[in-house]
């Protein structure tokens, strides 16, 4: 690879520039809340971080590669894990992990290439420098869900939360305004260059109201500034250039750090009053208000204008205007179309649809465009797989049909969770099964007038509307289990204990169709979002042994009334499991049938 001087200047400036100076003035009055005990990373944690990673990443820019690391591990762990305790103690990032090397590449479909905003960066952080970000990233996640750090509406990179749930509450709230014959408008944000607008001072300060570990925010403070980056064009190496500020792209740490940045502007609109409800996913923020008419939702989305504008003032991050979309969320039919806003100087037009994470919202929430898209999505991406093989030459039946599953059937369901309606067969679903039924036919060589039927059994496929109700109720269910700091989970009780007839909601449907098919929910558990703390052990040792040394085993061992031993059991008998437990001291043994092996296993 050839060096080169000046190439990378140019996309530099455009790739680290913050958006709008800060102003910091209010830090310096500011009283602090109490810390959080100091934050520990143990070497357990160092070792869970790097089993989350994928043996298939490039190398980094000292040429280490994940599978080389897993294979030294248990060499340099004492000694990293060292280096990273002494880190936190001190607040010391080491300058060593802050180098990386950004791969530039051109974004599709581009007119202009001349245009920085044209290409796409992709960051090659240190490895051992990752591994210490994703720990840290943990241990800032499990402190922020169990000492309540962020709001609760703020959805993106959180544990336990997805697009499906912010856009289950944003549909939950509108029809539950409309129930109540009012109508609602929505905003929607992006912040334009989030992650180099990220003012290190700022996310301090915004950490330390928040009560994150004193020793976290020093080390923090430490990681974020005083990079290096080299950019690879083509075949071209660049000088080393020097960056002040901003969050690096590329580490799992910036997410996260992105939901404390912007957590005070969902704060504020928040406290406007129970109209006004934001949604955050990483750096996208949503406004939701709603009014007795249009002139009122105009009223309260104009309340919203100084709480963004001090944010971008005081935190140095612009709001895209071009990316930013406004409409009037209503069923009631009305001669002429919905003035535009005027918001904070500016003019924002009305539109008949909105973009909210990847599915378009049009103003009735019939969800029209939202079905073509994915029509249109769908027949995209299987063009593309057509293109590489068929039955006679190119890639194989099971590899195209592997391509379909993990690439057209998740552009299928994507949002269905709000846009698909259980049990039924609209005109979307029969063009989505016909997509699937062209696939099918293409990668097993089947005649046209082959059976639909014959042609699901040979591929294990089932059809494109079983498939979509499957998986709308399975994720239905799932919300059920979440916890109550989750919105989208309380939406899920709401629509399941109180059903309504009037604007229903898509997940009462869906449970209304379960409730009917015979399943029941009362004993439904509650999942905590947290994963078990890296390195933590049960209260019971689980130990397999050959069968030969297991009987030999359980012969000599003995309980008492302190100390119970059980033998645990399962089988599978007609279609059915069951389960018995023995106490070989007391001589009690008990047994239940858990249910149909279509939902359990042994």
């Amino acid at each position: 690879m050839r060096e080169s001087r000046a190439p990378g200047a140019g996309l530099h400036h455009a790739f680290t520039q913050a958006s709008a100076p800060a102003n910091l003035s209010d830090m310096q009055a500011a009283s602090y809340p109490t810390p959080l005990p100091d934050l520990a990373i143990r070497p357990e944690h160092l070792s869970a971080a790097l089993e989350r990673m994928f043996a298939s990443k490039t190398a980094d820019p000292h040429g280490v590669t994940t599978q080389v690391l897993k294979r030294i591990w248990h060499t340099i762990l004492p000694l990293f894990s060292s280096i990273v305790e002494t880190g936190m103690r001190l607040g010391h990032y080491p300058p060593v992990f802050k180098s990386a090397h950004t791969l530039v590449l051109r974004k599709p479909r581009r007119g202009d290439y001349s245009a920085p905003s044209s290409w796409r960066p992709i960051d090659l952080i240190s490895r051992l420098g990752l591994i210490w970000d994703s720990a840290l990233a943990a241990r800032l996640s499990f402190l922020a869900e169990t000492h309540h750090l962020l709001p609760d509406t703020h959805f993106g990179g959180r544990p336990a939360r997805s697009t499906s749930d912010a856009l289950v509450c944003m549909e939950e709230r509108i029809l539950d305004e409309w129930r109540r014959g009012r109508m609602c408008g929505f905003l929607s944000f992006d912040s334009k260059a989030a992650f180099p607008s990220m003012r290190r001072d700022r996310l301090c300060h915004n950490l330390r109201m928040a009560e994150v570990p004193a020793n976290a925010v020093d080390l923090v403070k430490s990681w974020h500034n005083n990079r290096w980056v080299r950019y690879i064009i083509s075949e071209y190496l660049c000088q080393a250039l020097h960056r002040q500020d901003g969050c690096p792209q590329g580490s799992p740490l910036s997410p996260l750090l992105s939901l404390f940045y912007n957590a005070p502007l969902l704060d504020r609109i928040d406290e406007l009053g129970p109209d006004f409800h934001a949604t955050g996913y990483i750096d996208d923020i949503g406004v939701l208000v709603s009014g007795r008419d249009e002139r009122e939702v105009h009223e309260h989305l104009q309340m919203v204008a100084p709480h963004t504008r001090w944010w971008q003032d005081s935190h140095g991050t612009l709001l895209d205007l071009k990316k930013t979309h406004f409409t009037i969320f209503s069923r009631t039919q009305s001669s002429s179309e919905p003035r535009d806003l005027a918001f904070d100087g500016q003019v924002i037009p009305w539109q008949p649809t909105v973009e909210l994470l990847g599915v378009i919202l049009d103003h009735q929430l019939r969800f029209r465009e939202q079905r073509a898209r994915t029509i249109q999505r769908a027949q995209g991406a299987w063009l593309a797989i057509s293109s590489l093989g068929n039955s006679v030459k190119g890639l194989g039946v099971s590899h195209l049909l592997r391509l379909f599953r993990c690439v057209a059937v998740p552009r299928m369901e994507y949002g269905a969770l709000v846009w698909h309606r259980v049990e039924s067969n609209p005109a979307a679903v029969k063009k989505l099964q016909g997509i699937q039924n062209t696939a099918l036919r293409r990668a097993l060589g089947a005649f046209r007038t082959t059976p639909v039927d014959a042609l699901h059994f040979d591929s294990n496929l089932t059809t494109i509307r079983a498939h979509l109700d499957i998986r709308v109720s399975e994720q239905a269910a799932k919300l059920l289990t979440g916890s109550s700091t989750n919105p989208a989970s309380t939406a899920a009780r709401k629509a399941l204990r109180r059903p309504t007839n009037r604007f229903t909601t898509n997940l009462a449907l869906i449970f209304r169709q379960l409730v009917s098919m015979g399943i029941s929910f009362e004993s439904i558990e509650h999942l905590s979002p947290l994963a078990a703390d890296a390195g933590w052990k049960g209260r019971f040792d689980a130990t397999i042994q050959p069968r030969e040394q297991a009987i030999t085993a359980c012969a000599t061992i003995k309980g008492d009334a302190f100390n119970p031993v059980f033998f645990c059991d399962e089988s599978l008998v007609d279609a059915g499991v069951g389960a018995a437990a023995y106490d070989p001291w007391s001589g009690h043994n008990s047994s239940r049938f858990i249910g149909g092996s279509w939902a359990h296993t042994v």
